[in-house]
């Protein structure tokens, strides 16, 4: 058996033992079984396969390993350190591989120049002088708790650059993420058929943890399968920056499968922030690729083959496809003036202007930081407004000159090479993850101290670890 099969091997046993430690072994036992993932992650040299593990089941796949509720015995497990100090195991994952990084001296060796790291470090700076604004301004256990939270998920930033140290490590990871795409989709289709996620057969008191069904069958009412969005994202960015830099064997075909299963799945969730992001990044990569106009037309052609292929092949997709459309295209009315799209939504009218009063009754300048008035109007629905919220507008400031350098640097140092060569397009294509995660922020909350979600701290790491990935290997090629 292949390196490839066996960590994809290795990387399934993982979850299915996950899957029965969690609904079929009982608390207190499977607290204490579940402990073992952590010495085996420590002593593993496949970081980026445990990496994906985590990645995987923070992302809810079919509803499981969902449940926040500390009764709730079928969930994954929490670890009461003293009253009101508790940790999950994706918590202390991270913790243990902070730590693991700076126990072993290979590590060191491993790190990747962080080229960004004096703006990086503006942010470390920034987060602490909020947390003294902040108990200035009222703090309760709860907003602390939530900051050693934040903290601990930021910590990702920094352990990411040892573990994934090269493109050959990227590589790794892609090979054993890139069929999760495919398991999104089985799932949407499994929500379609019976209007309920598969957590449903496992906890008969939940129909679905995200997502919309029509159990009644009532006319006009769009389901919206939603399903791993984020392994998504990492799916369809990441194929789209290998499909122009050829040295790793990936089949092209196989590339622009995953591409499209991708972009498909998105559509079939009918969230319209998502699909005008991935639709952006399209358009970004077309632009950027505009000279191959014959490759890049052979590529939409079989692109658009397997897009038809699979919404003509199963029925459930077919009448999925339509029902989304229908939800997608009141984009249009926004662009006519009704930020409500026709009633449907709420962020602009009545989220965002609440955001906002907690913004003007904040410092204005530095924001309301993690204070209790932060807890009491944060919406992580409307991205950039809880950002300003958050961090005031100095803190937007430093985030505008983090991401314009994040933009600049790697589309100048392309212009070194010659147009169009594979790393000149690896350069440029890197930016991708970037940009798909500014337009998300427009509907929910993917940049800043604090989105909703463990995996949206993982987005906005890799997105700018594949950039300063790209920039060495594109110094390595100069010195050669």
């Amino acid at each position: 058996m292949n390196f490839k099969n066996k960590g994809l091997l290795i990387l399934g046993v993982a979850l299915i033992v996950s899957v029965l430690l969690v609904y079929f072994v009982p608390s207190p036992i499977n607290k204490f079984l579940f402990l073992f993932i952590l010495p085996i992650t420590w002593y593993s040299k496949k970081d980026y396969l445990w990496l994906a593990f985590f990645f995987i089941i923070m992302d809810y796949p079919g509803g499981l390993f969902s449940g926040g509720l500390r009764y709730d015995q079928s969930r994954l497990p929490l670890y009461t350190i003293v009253p009101g100090v508790a940790f999950t195991i994706k918590e202390l994952y991270l913790i243990l591989l902070l730590i693991k990084i700076n126990y072993f001296p290979k590590y060191r060796k491993h790190k990747i120049k962080n080229y960004f790291k004096k703006e990086l470090l503006f942010f470390v700076y920034y987060l602490v002088f909020l947390l003294f604004i902040s108990l200035l301004l009222g703090m309760s256990l709860d907003s602390l708790r939530n900051f050693y939270k934040v903290c601990i998920n930021l910590t990702i930033f920094y352990s990411i650059s040892y573990i994934i140290y090269s493109w050959d490590e990227l590589i790794k990871f892609f090979r054993i993420i890139f069929p999760f795409s495919i398991v999104a989709l089985f799932f949407q289709i499994y929500s379609l058929i019976n209007n309920q996620q598969f957590i449903a057969l496992l906890k008969s008191d939940v129909t679905s943890i995200q997502g919309v069904f029509n159990m009644a069958g009532e006319e006009g009412i769009v389901e919206r399968p939603i399903e791993m969005t984020n392994i998504l994202l990492i799916c369809f960015t990441g194929s789209l920056m290998l499909l122009s830099y050829k040295k790793y064997s990936f089949n092209i075909k196989y590339l622009l499968f995953i591409n499209v299963i991708s972009y498909l799945s998105i559509f079939f969730t009918a969230t319209r922030t998502w699909f005008l992001a991935f639709s952006a990044a399209y358009l970004l990569y077309f632009i950027i690729a505009r000279k191959h106009l014959l490759k890049l037309i052979s590529m939409v052609t079989f692109a658009l083959i397997i897009f038809f292929f699979l919404i003509n092949v199963n029925q459930t997709l077919h009448t999925q496809f339509s029902s989304a459309w229908s939800r997608i295209v009141t984009i249009g009315k926004i662009v006519e003036g009704d930020i409500t799209a026709g009633g449907t939504i709420k962020r602009y009218d009545v989220r965002a202007p609440r955001v906002m009063e907690g913004f003007w009754s904040s410092t204005i300048l530095i924001g309301a930081g993690f204070s209790n008035h932060y807890y009491k109007y944060q919406d992580g629905h409307v991205g950039y407004h809880n950002i300003l919220l958050n961090t005031g507008i100095f803190g937007i400031l430093l985030t505008l000159f983090l991401i314009f350098k994040l933009f600049r640097v790697p589309y100048r140092l392309s212009k070194t090479f010659k147009t169009y060569d594979s790393i000149c397009f690896l350069l440029r294509t890197s930016v991708i993850p970037l940009f798909v995660l500014l337009i998300l922020n427009i509907g929910t909350q993917t940049i800043g101290y604090t989105p909703y979600e463990i995996n949206r701290y993982f987005l906005m790491a890799f997105s700018v670890l594949v950039i300063n990935l790209s920039i060495r290997l594109s110094n390595e090629v100069k010195l050669k």
